[in-house]
């Protein structure tokens, strides 16, 4: 490879390779064309660490094959379907992300956990596995499916 060619590679590889700070509460743009409060954690009493570590290291496998990213929600998401975790992860990949959500909510031992599909442009969708935290708000995991 001549040196021209590799700069925008190793360009792309070092995108790709990036390290994600692991305290931090990741709030990309939500589903096209929806309108959603969205805000920072603000490091109260939720164990916002464990959920972002987590979501960072978990895959959603579809077509797209995207990490869940760690989001605080002051609203639930308008959503065209709810699942229970147990009815959306009927292979049980994605205990360790529903535990660290439950661990950010108002009950760390018995909080419920649910699964929102939010449809987006196309053929995406979006998921989000939240519980309901101390203050009124939502927390936990969002990410991008492809779905055709």
């Amino acid at each position: 490879m001549s040196s021209s060619e590799q700069d925008p590679y190793l360009t792309f590889l070092e995108r790709a390779n990036k390290s994600y700070e692991s305290n931090s509460v990741h709030t990309a743009d939500g589903p096209p064309g929806e309108v959603m409060q969205v805000r920072e954690g603000e490091g109260e009493e939720q164990d916002m660490g464990k959920l972002c570590d987590v979501c960072e290291r978990t895959w959603y496998v579809s077509e797209s094959d995207e990490h869940f990213e760690a989001v605080v929600l002051d609203s639930l998401p308008e959503f065209d379907e709810e699942f229970t975790v147990d009815e959306w992860d009927t292979h049980g990949q994605y205990r360790a992300l529903a535990d660290a959500v439950r661990g950010a909510g108002e009950d760390p031992e018995n909080g419920h956990v649910k699964v929102y599909k939010v449809a987006g442009e196309g053929a995406r969708v979006y998921y989000y596995v939240l519980t309901r935290m101390r203050d009124g708000g939502y927390a936990g995991g969002r990410v991008l499916s492809v779905e055709t």
